[in-house]
């Protein structure tokens, strides 16, 4: 299978984003009925069908179902969620194109909102403390993902307090995605310091690796502070700090890379190939920040190691244990993590209430 973007799709998307015929509320689902429809009452209409799909199978038959992939709207909608859901396929399937136009088009969302404010009578933020960073829906965690910039201008505070990186079932528009990231670090123009505390269960593993080479590659002294909880992807994002500290009764996670695959025996064959790429990566990193044997660390994400803030320390993958700070770690889906420490038990209730929720919306 090769998928590539369908740049004719993309562009439909842009006119119809522009035009304001998007919803990035509701649910998404696309069933065969939608399909369907598209095609029109003669089921021939290949240019309205392929219009709302972001990639192009060019190996398929032009005018059949199977050469398009990425459906990322319906009834003349681009829908957000459905944006998010191919970031996190794309991301999988190493569709780097589709990926990164699927993210651009959810800045365009986030540009249109932007403009129209859902509350009028709300002012902006100060340009000179705090910078743009994509807009929280009512339902997101007050503390979220945001930027502050130092005072004298040569410091900033970054919060990472959130999913990494958008889409997927679990989606609720409030990720950190590594596009926005990018924007908000450009932003901040030539600060001299950078502190970023962390508290987040981990996410996309391609937004947690740009993410980690934009620190990493930043001029700025980077300073970690693990607050609550720095697991899978947020823990590889910590590695890029000059200092790791960490909260003594703060988590770090790291384990292997995991997907969910589609396709047939071969598609599952090039995912399994991709993931152990992703984890080499990984196992280097962590090795070369921590001065642990290669074979070590791959087994320690083999096993899904989690480690409090003492044994962090001891195994290099913090510099120093400092108090605790006021944050609860936050594990908003428990089914992920085969080890989950009992200390990070207390709200599986509430988060398998979402789990619940989420796999119903799209049965």
């Amino acid at each position: 299978m090769a998928v590539t973007l369908n740049s004719t799709g993309a562009s439909h998307a842009r006119s119809l984003i522009n035009a304001g015929n998007y919803d990035d509320e509701a649910a998404w689902s696309f069933s065969v009925e939608d399909g369907d429809k598209l095609l029109g009452p003669s089921g021939d209409n290949w240019g309205a069908y392929s219009d709302m799909y972001l990639g192009e199978d060019t190996s398929a038959a032009q005018k059949t179902k199977a050469r398009w992939k990425y459906p990322f709207g319906k009834d003349g909608k681009v829908y957000g969620a459905a944006l998010r859901s191919i970031r996190s396929r794309a991301s999988q399937q190493g569709a780097t194109a589709i990926f990164d136009e699927a993210g651009r088009l959810l800045d365009l969302i986030e540009t249109k909102e932007g403009d129209n404010p859902a509350d009028p009578e709300e002012k902006p933020a100060s340009r000179s403390t705090i910078v743009p960073f994509a807009r929280r829906r009512a339902t997101a965690q007050a503390s979220g993902y945001r930027v502050v910039r130092g005072a004298a201008g040569d410091s900033a505070e970054i919060y990472l307090y959130g999913q990494i990186g958008g889409g997927g079932f679990f989606s609720d528009g409030t990720e950190i995605t590594a596009a926005q990231f990018q924007k908000d670090l450009k932003a901040l123009g030539p600060v001299k310091t950078i502190d970023v505390r962390i508290n987040s269960e981990g996410g996309d593993v391609f937004d947690g690796k740009t993410i980690y080479t934009l620190l990493q590659q930043h001029p700025a002294k980077v300073t970690m502070h693990v607050d609550g909880l720095a697991a899978s992807a947020a823990s590889f994002i910590a590695m890029a700090g000059d200092v790791i500290e960490i909260s003594e009764s703060a988590f770090m996670m790291i384990h292997n890379a995991w997907s969910v695959a589609f396709g047939n025996a071969a598609d599952m064959r090039k995912s399994a190939d991709l993931l152990d790429a992703v984890d080499g990566t990984l196992v280097g990193v962590y090795a070369a920040r921590t001065k642990t044997q290669p074979a070590t660390v791959k087994q320690m994400m083999a096993d899904e190691t989690w480690m409090s803030g003492k044994e962090a320390v001891a195994n290099g993958f913090a510099d120093k244990m400092v108090p605790n700070m006021a944050v609860a770690a936050s594990v908003r889906d428990p089914t992920k993590f085969r080890r989950l420490p009992a200390a990070l038990r207390p709200n599986r209730a509430a988060a398998m209430a979402r789990v619940a929720e989420m796999h119903a919306l799209i049965r």
